[in-house]
């Protein structure tokens, strides 16, 4: 946070500390804002902003004990404020540190170097817009975000987020402890991810806390607060499929023709399971149709069972070979059904494959997919963002299911690979990514 550049100024105008709560994020704000008032000359006025009063009166608290407790510091204070409109700390240079509440107009009229919006999956646009003028007049300001895992309704923090993952810029740095939520392989329970998003484990936080906090939190709240797995970003800039090129999409006469790759997957909460055909149609595209979406995975070994028997077009049946679909290998192999596995890389680059099939309009009608409008696929695709893994990037698993949409995937990916068609050029391969 406290990097410079060759000229003096902040490498980071824009810093986001992201952590799940007991991690020591307020300890990190108190150092910052401590190192503003006794170690850096030009952060002459600090403001602190909190979603709640209670929370700026909290810090404000805590880190005036801190500075009592060090004669040193403390007699560098010229008064400690607190009323209702004047929480604050000032030092006899002149220095100050102020504590402000978050609403559309909070931060207003002030000026100041440093700008703290702790709890900042509270930031909607309207007090972005009263804070970030308060760093205008200032040659070197400096933005600090802290948060745990975002909401859906966290517009500001999603948006900072996209462009992290976007590459960032020049003045934006991004700190985030979270696994690998997106692997096909993630498991919710894995204490590996349990580490890997609690920097303070065995610290500050054990073991027994997390498992007790497992077994009363529902799934998406544990992954949220204490993973910090963000819920997805339902705003229209992080739309995945342009609806318009989905649209053009639609083939609702078209039929399918020659070999056909099955392809199952299975919801990251187990509570659905899907299977999708893709193969050549009577068109030229390839295309995607759902079989059949049900509850649970105990069906889909005996379904897929019937299809092959029924359908000798069927060609091969494919599914991720770890996380949720992984675990139908033991139902399928009880059974005798000859499946191929996808490894999670492949998995990847059939999400960027597909995706460019469907919104490439100009592509040649056989590197194109269409699609029969099937509603839960369509709710899929309308719900569904991504996020990057790997040198790839995947379907978000977000709070609606996606298995319809996944399952396409693994068959158009094998469908893909199985007919030696190559799909692109794609963008992704421009942005260093590989097709299919």
């Amino acid at each position: 946070m406290l990097s410079r550049r060759a000229d003096g100024k902040w490498a980071a105008f824009e810093f986001a500390h992201i952590v799940a709560r007991q991690n020591g994020k307020g300890a990190v704000l108190e150092a910052r804002e401590l190192a503003g008032l006794f170690l850096i000359d030009t952060d002459q006025t600090i403001l602190h902003s909190a979603h709640e009063a209670k929370t700026s009166r909290e810090a404000f608290l805590r880190i005036s004990t801190l500075i009592k407790n060090t004669p040193d510091l403390h007699k560098r204070v010229a008064s400690y404020y607190q009323s209702n409109d004047n929480i604050a700390i000032h030092l006899k240079n002149d220095k100050r540190l102020r504590f402000v509440t978050r609403t559309r107009g909070g931060g207003r009229g002030f000026s100041g170097d440093l700008i703290i919006i702790d709890e900042a999956y509270e930031l909607d646009s309207g007090p972005i817009a009263a804070l970030l003028p308060v760093l205008s007049a200032r040659t070197n300001g400096q933005l600090a975000y802290a948060s745990s895992g975002g909401m859906e309704g966290s517009e500001h923090l999603h948006s900072v987020r996209r462009r992290a993952l976007a590459g960032g810029g020049e003045s934006l740095a991004w700190c985030e402890y979270s696994p690998d939520s997106e692997a096909a392989d993630f498991d919710i329970d894995d204490q590996q991810a349990w580490a890997d998003a609690n920097p303070s484990l065995d610290i500050r936080i054990t073991l027994e806390t997390i498992r007790r906090e497992r077994e009363i939190m529902t799934a998406d709240v544990f992954a949220r607060e204490r993973l910090t797995i963000f819920d997805a970003d339902r705003s229209d800039a992080a739309r995945t499929v342009d609806p318009a090129a989905w649209a053009a999409r639609h083939h609702p006469n078209a039929n399918m023709a020659g070999p056909v790759t099955l392809g199952v997957a299975v919801s990251l909460d187990r509570a659905w399971s899907a299977v999708a055909a893709v193969g050549r149609c009577d068109h030229g595209h390839w295309l995607a149709e759902v079989i059949e979406v049900r509850n649970g995975t105990g069906w889909v070994a005996p379904a897929v069972a019937g299809y092959l028997e029924r359908n000798p077009d069927i060609s091969e049946v494919s599914m991720v070979d770890a996380g949720p679909s992984g675990e139908l290998a033991v139902s399928f192999d009880g059974a005798g059904l000859a499946y191929s596995a996808m490894k999670s890389n492949e998995y990847g680059r059939a999400c960027g494959a597909l995706l460019s099939a469907v919104v490439e309009l100009d592509r040649p009608a056989d590197q194109c997919v269409c699609h029969l409008s099937d509603p839960l696929l369509n709710l899929a695709v309308g719900n569904v963002h991504k996020k990057p893994f790997g040198d790839a990037w995947a379907w978000m698993r977000g709070d609606s299911d996606v298995s319809a949409l996944e399952a396409v995937t693994v068959a158009f990916g094998r469908a893909v690979a199985s007919s030696g068609v190559v799909v692109g050029p794609s963008v992704y391969e421009e942005r260093g990514f590989l097709s299919l």
